[in-house]
Protein backbone atom coordinates (compact mmCIF):
# COMPACT_ATOMS: atom_id res chain seq x y z
CA UNK A 1 0.00 0.00 0.00
CA UNK A 2 2.81 2.43 0.96
CA UNK A 3 4.58 1.48 -2.25
CA UNK A 4 1.42 2.29 -4.28
CA UNK A 5 1.02 5.74 -2.64
CA UNK A 6 4.69 6.50 -3.30
CA UNK A 7 4.28 5.64 -6.99
CA UNK A 8 1.16 7.80 -7.26
CA UNK A 9 2.87 10.86 -5.74
CA UNK A 10 5.94 10.33 -7.88
CA UNK A 11 3.79 10.05 -11.00
CA UNK A 12 1.97 13.35 -10.21
CA UNK A 13 5.19 15.20 -9.50
CA UNK A 14 6.72 13.91 -12.70
CA UNK A 15 3.75 14.98 -14.82
CA UNK A 16 3.82 18.47 -13.23
CA UNK A 17 7.49 18.91 -14.13
CA UNK A 18 6.86 17.79 -17.70
CA UNK A 19 4.05 20.43 -18.02
CA UNK A 20 6.34 23.22 -16.88
CA UNK A 21 9.10 22.28 -19.29
CA UNK A 22 6.87 21.91 -22.33
CA UNK A 23 5.11 25.24 -21.65
CA UNK A 24 8.26 27.35 -21.48
CA UNK A 25 11.06 26.37 -23.80
CA UNK A 26 14.57 26.84 -22.44
CA UNK A 27 16.19 26.47 -25.84
CA UNK A 28 17.22 30.01 -26.96
CA UNK A 29 17.56 28.85 -30.55
CA UNK A 30 13.82 28.34 -30.84
CA UNK A 31 11.74 31.27 -32.13
CA UNK A 32 8.67 30.55 -30.03
CA UNK A 33 9.65 30.91 -26.39
CA UNK A 34 6.13 30.85 -24.95
CA UNK A 35 3.37 28.60 -26.27
CA UNK A 36 -0.18 29.78 -25.61
CA UNK A 37 -3.37 27.98 -26.53
CA UNK A 38 -5.60 30.85 -27.70
CA UNK A 39 -8.71 28.68 -27.55
CA UNK A 40 -8.27 27.91 -23.86
CA UNK A 41 -6.86 31.30 -22.77
CA UNK A 42 -10.04 33.35 -23.24
CA UNK A 43 -8.86 36.25 -21.06
CA UNK A 44 -5.58 36.80 -22.92
CA UNK A 45 -5.16 40.07 -24.89
CA UNK A 46 -7.68 42.88 -25.54
CA UNK A 47 -11.29 41.96 -26.03
CA UNK A 48 -12.96 42.37 -29.41
CA UNK A 49 -15.02 45.23 -27.97
CA UNK A 50 -11.90 47.19 -27.00
CA UNK A 51 -10.33 46.75 -30.43
CA UNK A 52 -13.54 47.89 -32.08
CA UNK A 53 -13.65 51.04 -29.97
CA UNK A 54 -10.04 51.86 -30.83
CA UNK A 55 -10.74 51.48 -34.54
CA UNK A 56 -13.72 53.82 -34.32
CA UNK A 57 -11.74 56.67 -32.74
CA UNK A 58 -11.38 59.66 -35.06
CA UNK A 59 -7.92 61.09 -35.63
CA UNK A 60 -7.60 64.75 -34.75
CA UNK A 61 -6.89 66.99 -37.71
CA UNK A 62 -3.56 68.81 -37.85
CA UNK A 63 -4.69 72.43 -38.26
CA UNK A 64 -2.56 75.43 -39.21
CA UNK A 65 -3.68 79.00 -38.59
CA UNK A 66 -2.14 82.09 -40.20
CA UNK A 67 -2.86 85.59 -38.93
CA UNK A 68 -2.16 88.31 -41.50
CA UNK A 69 -1.13 91.24 -39.34
CA UNK A 70 -2.98 94.56 -39.26
CA UNK A 71 -0.87 96.16 -36.48
CA UNK A 72 -3.18 96.83 -33.48
CA UNK A 73 -6.20 95.40 -35.25
CA UNK A 74 -4.47 92.04 -34.91
CA UNK A 75 -5.42 92.15 -31.21
CA UNK A 76 -8.93 90.62 -31.68
CA UNK A 77 -6.91 87.45 -32.29
CA UNK A 78 -7.08 87.02 -28.48
CA UNK A 79 -10.87 86.68 -28.61
CA UNK A 80 -10.57 84.41 -31.64
CA UNK A 81 -8.27 82.04 -29.73
CA UNK A 82 -10.60 82.10 -26.70
CA UNK A 83 -13.46 80.92 -28.90
CA UNK A 84 -11.23 78.25 -30.44
CA UNK A 85 -10.42 76.92 -26.98
CA UNK A 86 -14.07 76.96 -25.87
CA UNK A 87 -14.89 74.74 -28.84
CA UNK A 88 -11.96 72.43 -28.00
CA UNK A 89 -10.56 72.93 -31.48
CA UNK A 90 -6.91 71.99 -31.67
CA UNK A 91 -4.41 74.24 -33.45
CA UNK A 92 -1.07 72.58 -34.22
CA UNK A 93 0.72 75.28 -36.24
CA UNK A 94 0.53 79.07 -36.13
CA UNK A 95 2.03 81.78 -38.29
CA UNK A 96 2.05 85.56 -38.63
CA UNK A 97 4.18 88.57 -39.56
CA UNK A 98 5.13 91.93 -38.04
CA UNK A 99 3.26 92.79 -34.83
CA UNK A 100 1.03 89.76 -35.39
CA UNK A 101 4.07 87.50 -35.11
CA UNK A 102 4.43 88.51 -31.44
CA UNK A 103 0.86 87.36 -30.76
CA UNK A 104 1.48 84.12 -32.64
CA UNK A 105 4.71 83.42 -30.72
CA UNK A 106 3.14 84.11 -27.33
CA UNK A 107 0.33 81.67 -28.06
CA UNK A 108 2.75 79.09 -29.47
CA UNK A 109 4.82 79.25 -26.29
CA UNK A 110 2.13 78.07 -23.85
CA UNK A 111 -0.88 77.30 -26.09
CA UNK A 112 -3.07 79.33 -23.72
CA UNK A 113 -5.34 82.30 -24.47
CA UNK A 114 -5.07 83.37 -20.80
CA UNK A 115 -1.28 83.47 -21.04
CA UNK A 116 -1.48 85.37 -24.34
CA UNK A 117 -3.86 87.96 -22.87
CA UNK A 118 -1.85 88.40 -19.67
CA UNK A 119 1.44 88.95 -21.51
CA UNK A 120 -0.08 91.35 -24.04
CA UNK A 121 -1.61 93.40 -21.23
CA UNK A 122 1.93 94.03 -19.98
CA UNK A 123 3.31 94.73 -23.46
CA UNK A 124 0.57 97.18 -24.46
CA UNK A 125 1.21 99.27 -21.36
CA UNK A 126 4.81 99.66 -22.49
CA UNK A 127 3.85 100.57 -26.08
CA UNK A 128 1.29 103.23 -25.17
CA UNK A 129 1.73 106.51 -27.10
CA UNK A 130 4.57 105.10 -29.24
CA UNK A 131 4.46 105.23 -33.02
CA UNK A 132 4.49 101.70 -34.48
CA UNK A 133 7.55 100.49 -36.36
CA UNK A 134 9.81 103.29 -35.16
CA UNK A 135 13.18 102.42 -33.61
CA UNK A 136 11.86 103.27 -30.12
CA UNK A 137 8.78 101.08 -30.61
CA UNK A 138 10.91 98.20 -31.84
CA UNK A 139 13.34 98.63 -28.95
CA UNK A 140 10.52 98.25 -26.40
CA UNK A 141 9.33 95.16 -28.23
CA UNK A 142 12.86 93.77 -28.46
CA UNK A 143 13.32 94.03 -24.68
CA UNK A 144 9.94 92.35 -24.09
CA UNK A 145 10.72 89.56 -26.57
CA UNK A 146 14.10 88.91 -24.96
CA UNK A 147 12.53 88.75 -21.49
CA UNK A 148 9.82 86.41 -22.69
CA UNK A 149 11.67 83.98 -24.96
CA UNK A 150 15.31 84.18 -23.89
CA UNK A 151 17.30 81.53 -25.78
CA UNK A 152 14.27 79.48 -26.85
CA UNK A 153 14.32 78.09 -30.36
CA UNK A 154 11.27 78.13 -32.60
CA UNK A 155 11.25 74.32 -32.40
CA UNK A 156 11.01 74.40 -28.58
CA UNK A 157 7.57 76.04 -28.39
CA UNK A 158 4.38 74.06 -27.66
CA UNK A 159 3.01 74.87 -31.11
CA UNK A 160 4.93 74.90 -34.36
CA UNK A 161 5.62 78.59 -35.06
CA UNK A 162 6.12 79.58 -38.71
CA UNK A 163 7.44 83.08 -39.47
CA UNK A 164 7.78 84.03 -43.16
CA UNK A 165 10.96 85.62 -44.45
CA UNK A 166 12.22 86.52 -47.90
CA UNK A 167 15.18 84.38 -48.92
CA UNK A 168 16.50 85.14 -52.41
CA UNK A 169 13.23 86.92 -53.13
CA UNK A 170 11.05 83.94 -52.23
CA UNK A 171 9.00 83.30 -49.08
CA UNK A 172 10.53 80.77 -46.70
CA UNK A 173 9.21 79.71 -43.31
CA UNK A 174 11.76 79.94 -40.52
CA UNK A 175 11.75 76.88 -38.26
CA UNK A 176 15.26 76.49 -36.82
CA UNK A 177 16.29 79.95 -35.57
CA UNK A 178 15.82 81.50 -32.13
CA UNK A 179 12.43 83.06 -31.42
CA UNK A 180 14.06 86.39 -30.55
CA UNK A 181 15.89 86.52 -33.87
CA UNK A 182 12.91 85.77 -36.12
CA UNK A 183 10.54 88.12 -34.27
CA UNK A 184 12.97 91.05 -34.33
CA UNK A 185 13.54 90.51 -38.04
CA UNK A 186 9.78 90.42 -38.71
CA UNK A 187 9.31 93.70 -36.79
CA UNK A 188 12.08 95.52 -38.64
CA UNK A 189 10.71 96.97 -41.88
CA UNK A 190 14.26 97.89 -42.90
CA UNK A 191 15.37 94.25 -42.83
CA UNK A 192 15.94 93.02 -46.40
CA UNK A 193 14.40 89.67 -45.44
CA UNK A 194 11.17 91.24 -44.19
CA UNK A 195 8.06 89.55 -45.60
CA UNK A 196 6.24 92.88 -46.13
CA UNK A 197 8.49 93.78 -49.06
CA UNK A 198 7.01 91.00 -51.18
CA UNK A 199 3.74 89.92 -49.52
CA UNK A 200 1.78 86.92 -50.68
CA UNK A 201 -0.58 84.31 -49.31
CA UNK A 202 1.95 81.65 -48.37
CA UNK A 203 -0.53 78.84 -47.73
CA UNK A 204 1.36 76.61 -50.18
CA UNK A 205 4.53 76.98 -48.12
CA UNK A 206 2.58 76.21 -44.94
CA UNK A 207 0.98 73.12 -46.46
CA UNK A 208 4.42 71.71 -47.29
CA UNK A 209 4.97 71.42 -43.53
CA UNK A 210 2.10 68.91 -43.38
CA UNK A 211 -1.19 70.22 -41.93
CA UNK A 212 -4.48 68.53 -42.85
CA UNK A 213 -6.32 71.87 -42.87
CA UNK A 214 -5.01 75.43 -43.29
CA UNK A 215 -6.82 78.67 -42.44
CA UNK A 216 -5.76 82.27 -43.06
CA UNK A 217 -7.43 85.23 -41.33
CA UNK A 218 -7.04 88.99 -40.90
CA UNK A 219 -8.87 91.73 -38.97
CA UNK A 220 -9.31 94.96 -40.94
CA UNK A 221 -11.60 97.96 -40.27
CA UNK A 222 -14.28 99.04 -42.71
CA UNK A 223 -12.06 101.87 -43.91
CA UNK A 224 -8.35 101.58 -43.13
CA UNK A 225 -6.81 104.73 -41.70
CA UNK A 226 -3.47 105.61 -40.14
CA UNK A 227 -2.81 107.99 -37.29
CA UNK A 228 0.98 108.12 -37.11
CA UNK A 229 2.38 105.85 -39.81
CA UNK A 230 3.89 107.75 -42.74
CA UNK A 231 6.72 107.66 -45.23
CA UNK A 232 8.33 104.27 -45.91
CA UNK A 233 6.30 102.43 -43.28
CA UNK A 234 3.03 103.78 -44.69
CA UNK A 235 3.93 102.73 -48.24
CA UNK A 236 4.96 99.22 -47.22
CA UNK A 237 1.89 98.62 -45.07
CA UNK A 238 -0.70 99.99 -47.52
CA UNK A 239 0.72 97.80 -50.29
CA UNK A 240 0.65 94.79 -47.98
CA UNK A 241 -2.97 95.44 -46.88
CA UNK A 242 -4.00 95.87 -50.50
CA UNK A 243 -2.82 92.33 -51.15
CA UNK A 244 -4.58 90.94 -48.05
CA UNK A 245 -7.92 92.48 -49.05
CA UNK A 246 -7.88 91.19 -52.63
CA UNK A 247 -10.86 88.90 -53.22
CA UNK A 248 -8.67 86.12 -54.63
CA UNK A 249 -6.04 86.25 -51.87
CA UNK A 250 -7.39 83.16 -50.11
CA UNK A 251 -7.43 85.05 -46.80
CA UNK A 252 -10.63 85.29 -44.75
CA UNK A 253 -10.82 88.99 -43.91
CA UNK A 254 -13.05 90.04 -41.02
CA UNK A 255 -14.15 93.65 -41.55
CA UNK A 256 -15.36 95.85 -38.71
CA UNK A 257 -18.41 98.08 -39.23
CA UNK A 258 -16.55 101.30 -38.47
CA UNK A 259 -13.53 103.09 -39.85
CA UNK A 260 -10.51 102.94 -37.62
CA UNK A 261 -6.80 103.72 -37.44
CA UNK A 262 -4.93 100.45 -37.33
CA UNK A 263 -1.81 102.08 -35.87
CA UNK A 264 -3.75 103.66 -32.99
CA UNK A 265 -3.73 101.70 -29.72
CA UNK A 266 -7.31 101.87 -28.47
CA UNK A 267 -8.56 99.88 -25.45
CA UNK A 268 -8.51 96.19 -26.34
CA UNK A 269 -12.23 95.82 -25.57
CA UNK A 270 -13.09 98.60 -28.05
CA UNK A 271 -11.12 96.99 -30.86
CA UNK A 272 -12.39 93.47 -30.14
CA UNK A 273 -16.11 94.29 -29.97
CA UNK A 274 -16.02 95.41 -33.63
CA UNK A 275 -15.17 91.85 -34.65
CA UNK A 276 -16.98 89.71 -32.06
CA UNK A 277 -19.90 88.66 -34.29
CA UNK A 278 -17.65 87.74 -37.22
CA UNK A 279 -15.29 85.84 -34.93
CA UNK A 280 -18.17 83.70 -33.63
CA UNK A 281 -19.41 83.01 -37.15
CA UNK A 282 -15.97 82.08 -38.43
CA UNK A 283 -15.16 79.81 -35.49
CA UNK A 284 -18.43 77.93 -36.11
CA UNK A 285 -17.46 77.55 -39.76
CA UNK A 286 -13.99 76.36 -38.81
CA UNK A 287 -15.49 73.85 -36.36
CA UNK A 288 -17.72 72.44 -39.09
CA UNK A 289 -14.83 72.14 -41.55
CA UNK A 290 -12.82 70.19 -38.99
CA UNK A 291 -15.79 67.88 -38.28
CA UNK A 292 -16.28 67.32 -42.02
CA UNK A 293 -12.60 66.43 -42.40
CA UNK A 294 -12.76 63.97 -39.50
CA UNK A 295 -15.86 62.35 -40.97
CA UNK A 296 -14.26 61.99 -44.39
CA UNK A 297 -11.02 60.75 -42.86
CA UNK A 298 -12.82 58.11 -40.77
CA UNK A 299 -15.00 56.98 -43.71
CA UNK A 300 -11.95 56.51 -45.93
CA UNK A 301 -10.49 54.03 -43.41
CA UNK A 302 -13.57 51.78 -43.39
Amino acid sequence: MKYFIFLLLFSCAQSRVEYDITSVSLNTDEKEILEINKNSQSDYGPSKEVISNEEEKKRKAIVSLTLYSSIYHSLPFIEFIKQIEKKNLNISMISSQGFGSVLAALYAKEKSSSYLEWKLFDLLKRLKNLKPYTSEWREILSVFIKEEFGVLKVSQLKLLLLIPQLIDGRVSLVQNSSVVEVLNSSLNLSDKHNFFYKPKNYIEEVELVGPDLSFSISFIPKVVQFKTLNGLEWGIYTRYLGHVMKSDSGIYVMRSERSSEIDNLEPLSDITKDYSKQINEYVQMLEQKIKDWQEESTTSLI
